[in-house]
């Protein structure tokens, strides 16, 4: 099947009458796709990452500007960088939105917003499968993957021997980790030291919140481990959010919103706490009531605000390398 050749057109923001923060902020394109003229606004490079809720006025703003234009009956945004809870609040308020090459949020078009981590046996990864971090991770907090057979790592994990085999693989051709045999059984050998290799995996390694919501209801009686700004604060010398921060492995999340034993809301006016769907259960990597300091670490590297950055810095050191 062959691809379909779509026309891109630069348009002109000169006949929109739009405020000058806009115009900056964006560069707009339109295309016809799906039947409809779509109108796509490219977030500039010269300028920050907006905010999820700053993404969100100035889509309204460019929709009502859109209106008189017959020909633009659907405005996306692209913005550079998207963290999950920030795709979580477009997606509530039911704004179109695509993070090249990761996630595609149309309404009505084409729905994809799964996290990726691309690779094929035989070239370097550019990431990490979930199920490679939190075999690196494990090895990290708790030093019991070294020496063990995949068998019994798998188990500790919480994943198949077969997927282990996958994570080994991995691990190799990312010069992470070593496959060793005694006998008839395999096991992994990390030449780096854990400091040094939490440094190198840096670049590999990702946010594990699939998605976060708004919730009102009993969060504590869900299970799962306090995470976001409750646990940073339990970590650190940061002071902890107006509201508790709970994660659940995503499955047992989307149960809890399924079944009602938590309810969505849209805002923090209405909520109890926050409800984080995690891609790996948070609870094979930590031996306490929060997440483990290294994926909350990643949780929030992305964060620019520098009270955050500062207990990042706090995490990393009080992690028994």
């Amino acid at each position: 099947m062959t691809r379909a050749k779509v026309r891109w057109v630069p348009q002109d923001w000169k006949a929109w009458g739009l405020p000058a923060h806009i115009r900056k902020a964006y560069e707009p394109w339109s295309a016809l796709l799906f039947g409809r003229s779509i109108l796509f606004l490219l977030e500039t490079h010269d300028r920050e990452a907006r905010s999820a809720e700053h993404l969100r006025l100035d889509h309204e703003a460019l929709v009502e500007r859109a209106r008189p234009h017959d020909e633009i009956r659907y405005v996306v945004l692209v913005p550079k960088a998207l963290d999950a809870r920030g795709r979580t609040a477009l997606m509530q308020a039911g704004i179109p939105f695509i993070v090249p090459g990761k996630q595609v949020f149309m309404p009505d078009l084409y729905v994809d917003v799964r996290e990726r981590a691309t690779w094929r046996k035989g070239t370097e990864p550019k990431q990490l499968s979930w199920s490679v971090q939190v075999v690196l991770l494990r090895h990290l907090l708790f030093g019991d993957v070294a020496g063990r057979s995949l068998v019994e790592v798998a188990a500790a994990c919480g994943y198949t021997p077969m997927t282990l085999t996958h994570a080994q693989r991995m691990l190799q051709e990312a010069g992470l980790a070593q496959l060793e045999r005694a006998g008839r059984a395999k096991h992994l050998r990390f030449e780096l030291e854990p400091r040094d290799l939490w440094t190198r995996a840096k670049p590999l390694l990702r946010n594990p919140i699939v998605s976060a919501d708004w919730v009102r209801g009993p969060l504590e009686s869900l299970g799962g481990l306090e995470s976001g700004a409750t646990a940073l604060a339990r970590c650190t010398e940061l002071a902890p959010g107006p509201r508790p921060v709970r994660a659940l492995v995503k499955p047992e999340a989307r149960d809890a919103l399924e079944d009602g034993a938590v309810q969505a809301v849209f805002g923090s006016a209405e909520a109890d706490g926050v409800l984080e769907a995690w891609a790996y259960d948070p609870s094979v990597l930590s031996r306490a009531a929060a997440v483990d300091r290294l994926s909350l670490w990643l949780c929030f590297r992305d964060d620019p605000d520098e009270r955050i950055q500062l207990a990042l810095d706090e995490l990393e050191e009080g992690v028994e390398w």
